[in-house]
């Protein structure tokens, strides 16, 4: 993006994750454009933990190739999304949808920074 580093208060990111090549990438870009101190909020289908609820893992698996086809992963796991090398903490974590499959996250980035950046 085209914008100064921490330009901004507050970024949205809505169904962005799960249709990206480089999600990582992404949140990496998101963070170098947020202020120290500011919040980040994620709404996007992230896929069943296993634990919680198997039935609906094994679903989003099972149509994981056909969602590809039209540009979405149904199987997308939080876990390629590594807050800690953005300098964000989880704050906040709602639910919303049908059987709950989407899910709002409010990070929060650190005050300072701490993680080795790409850009000055």
């Amino acid at each position: 993006m085209q914008f100064d580093d921490g330009q901004f208060d507050s970024v949205l990111a809505t169904f962005v994750m799960s249709v990206v090549p480089d999600p990582a990438a992404v949140l990496a870009e998101i963070a170098r454009v947020t202020r120290p101190g500011g919040r980040v909020f994620l709404f996007n289908h992230f896929r069943a933990d296993e634990e919680d609820n198997r039935a609906l893992a094994m679903a989003e698996r099972a149509i994981a190739p056909a969602s590809r086809k039209v540009g979405f992963h149904s199987d997308f796991c939080r876990s390629q999304l590594n807050f800690a090398e953005t300098d964000f903490m989880l704050m906040d974590e709602d639910s919303f949808g049908p059987l709950d499959m989407f899910t709002l996250l409010t990070l929060q980035k650190a005050a300072t920074q701490t993680s080795l950046s790409p850009h000055p």
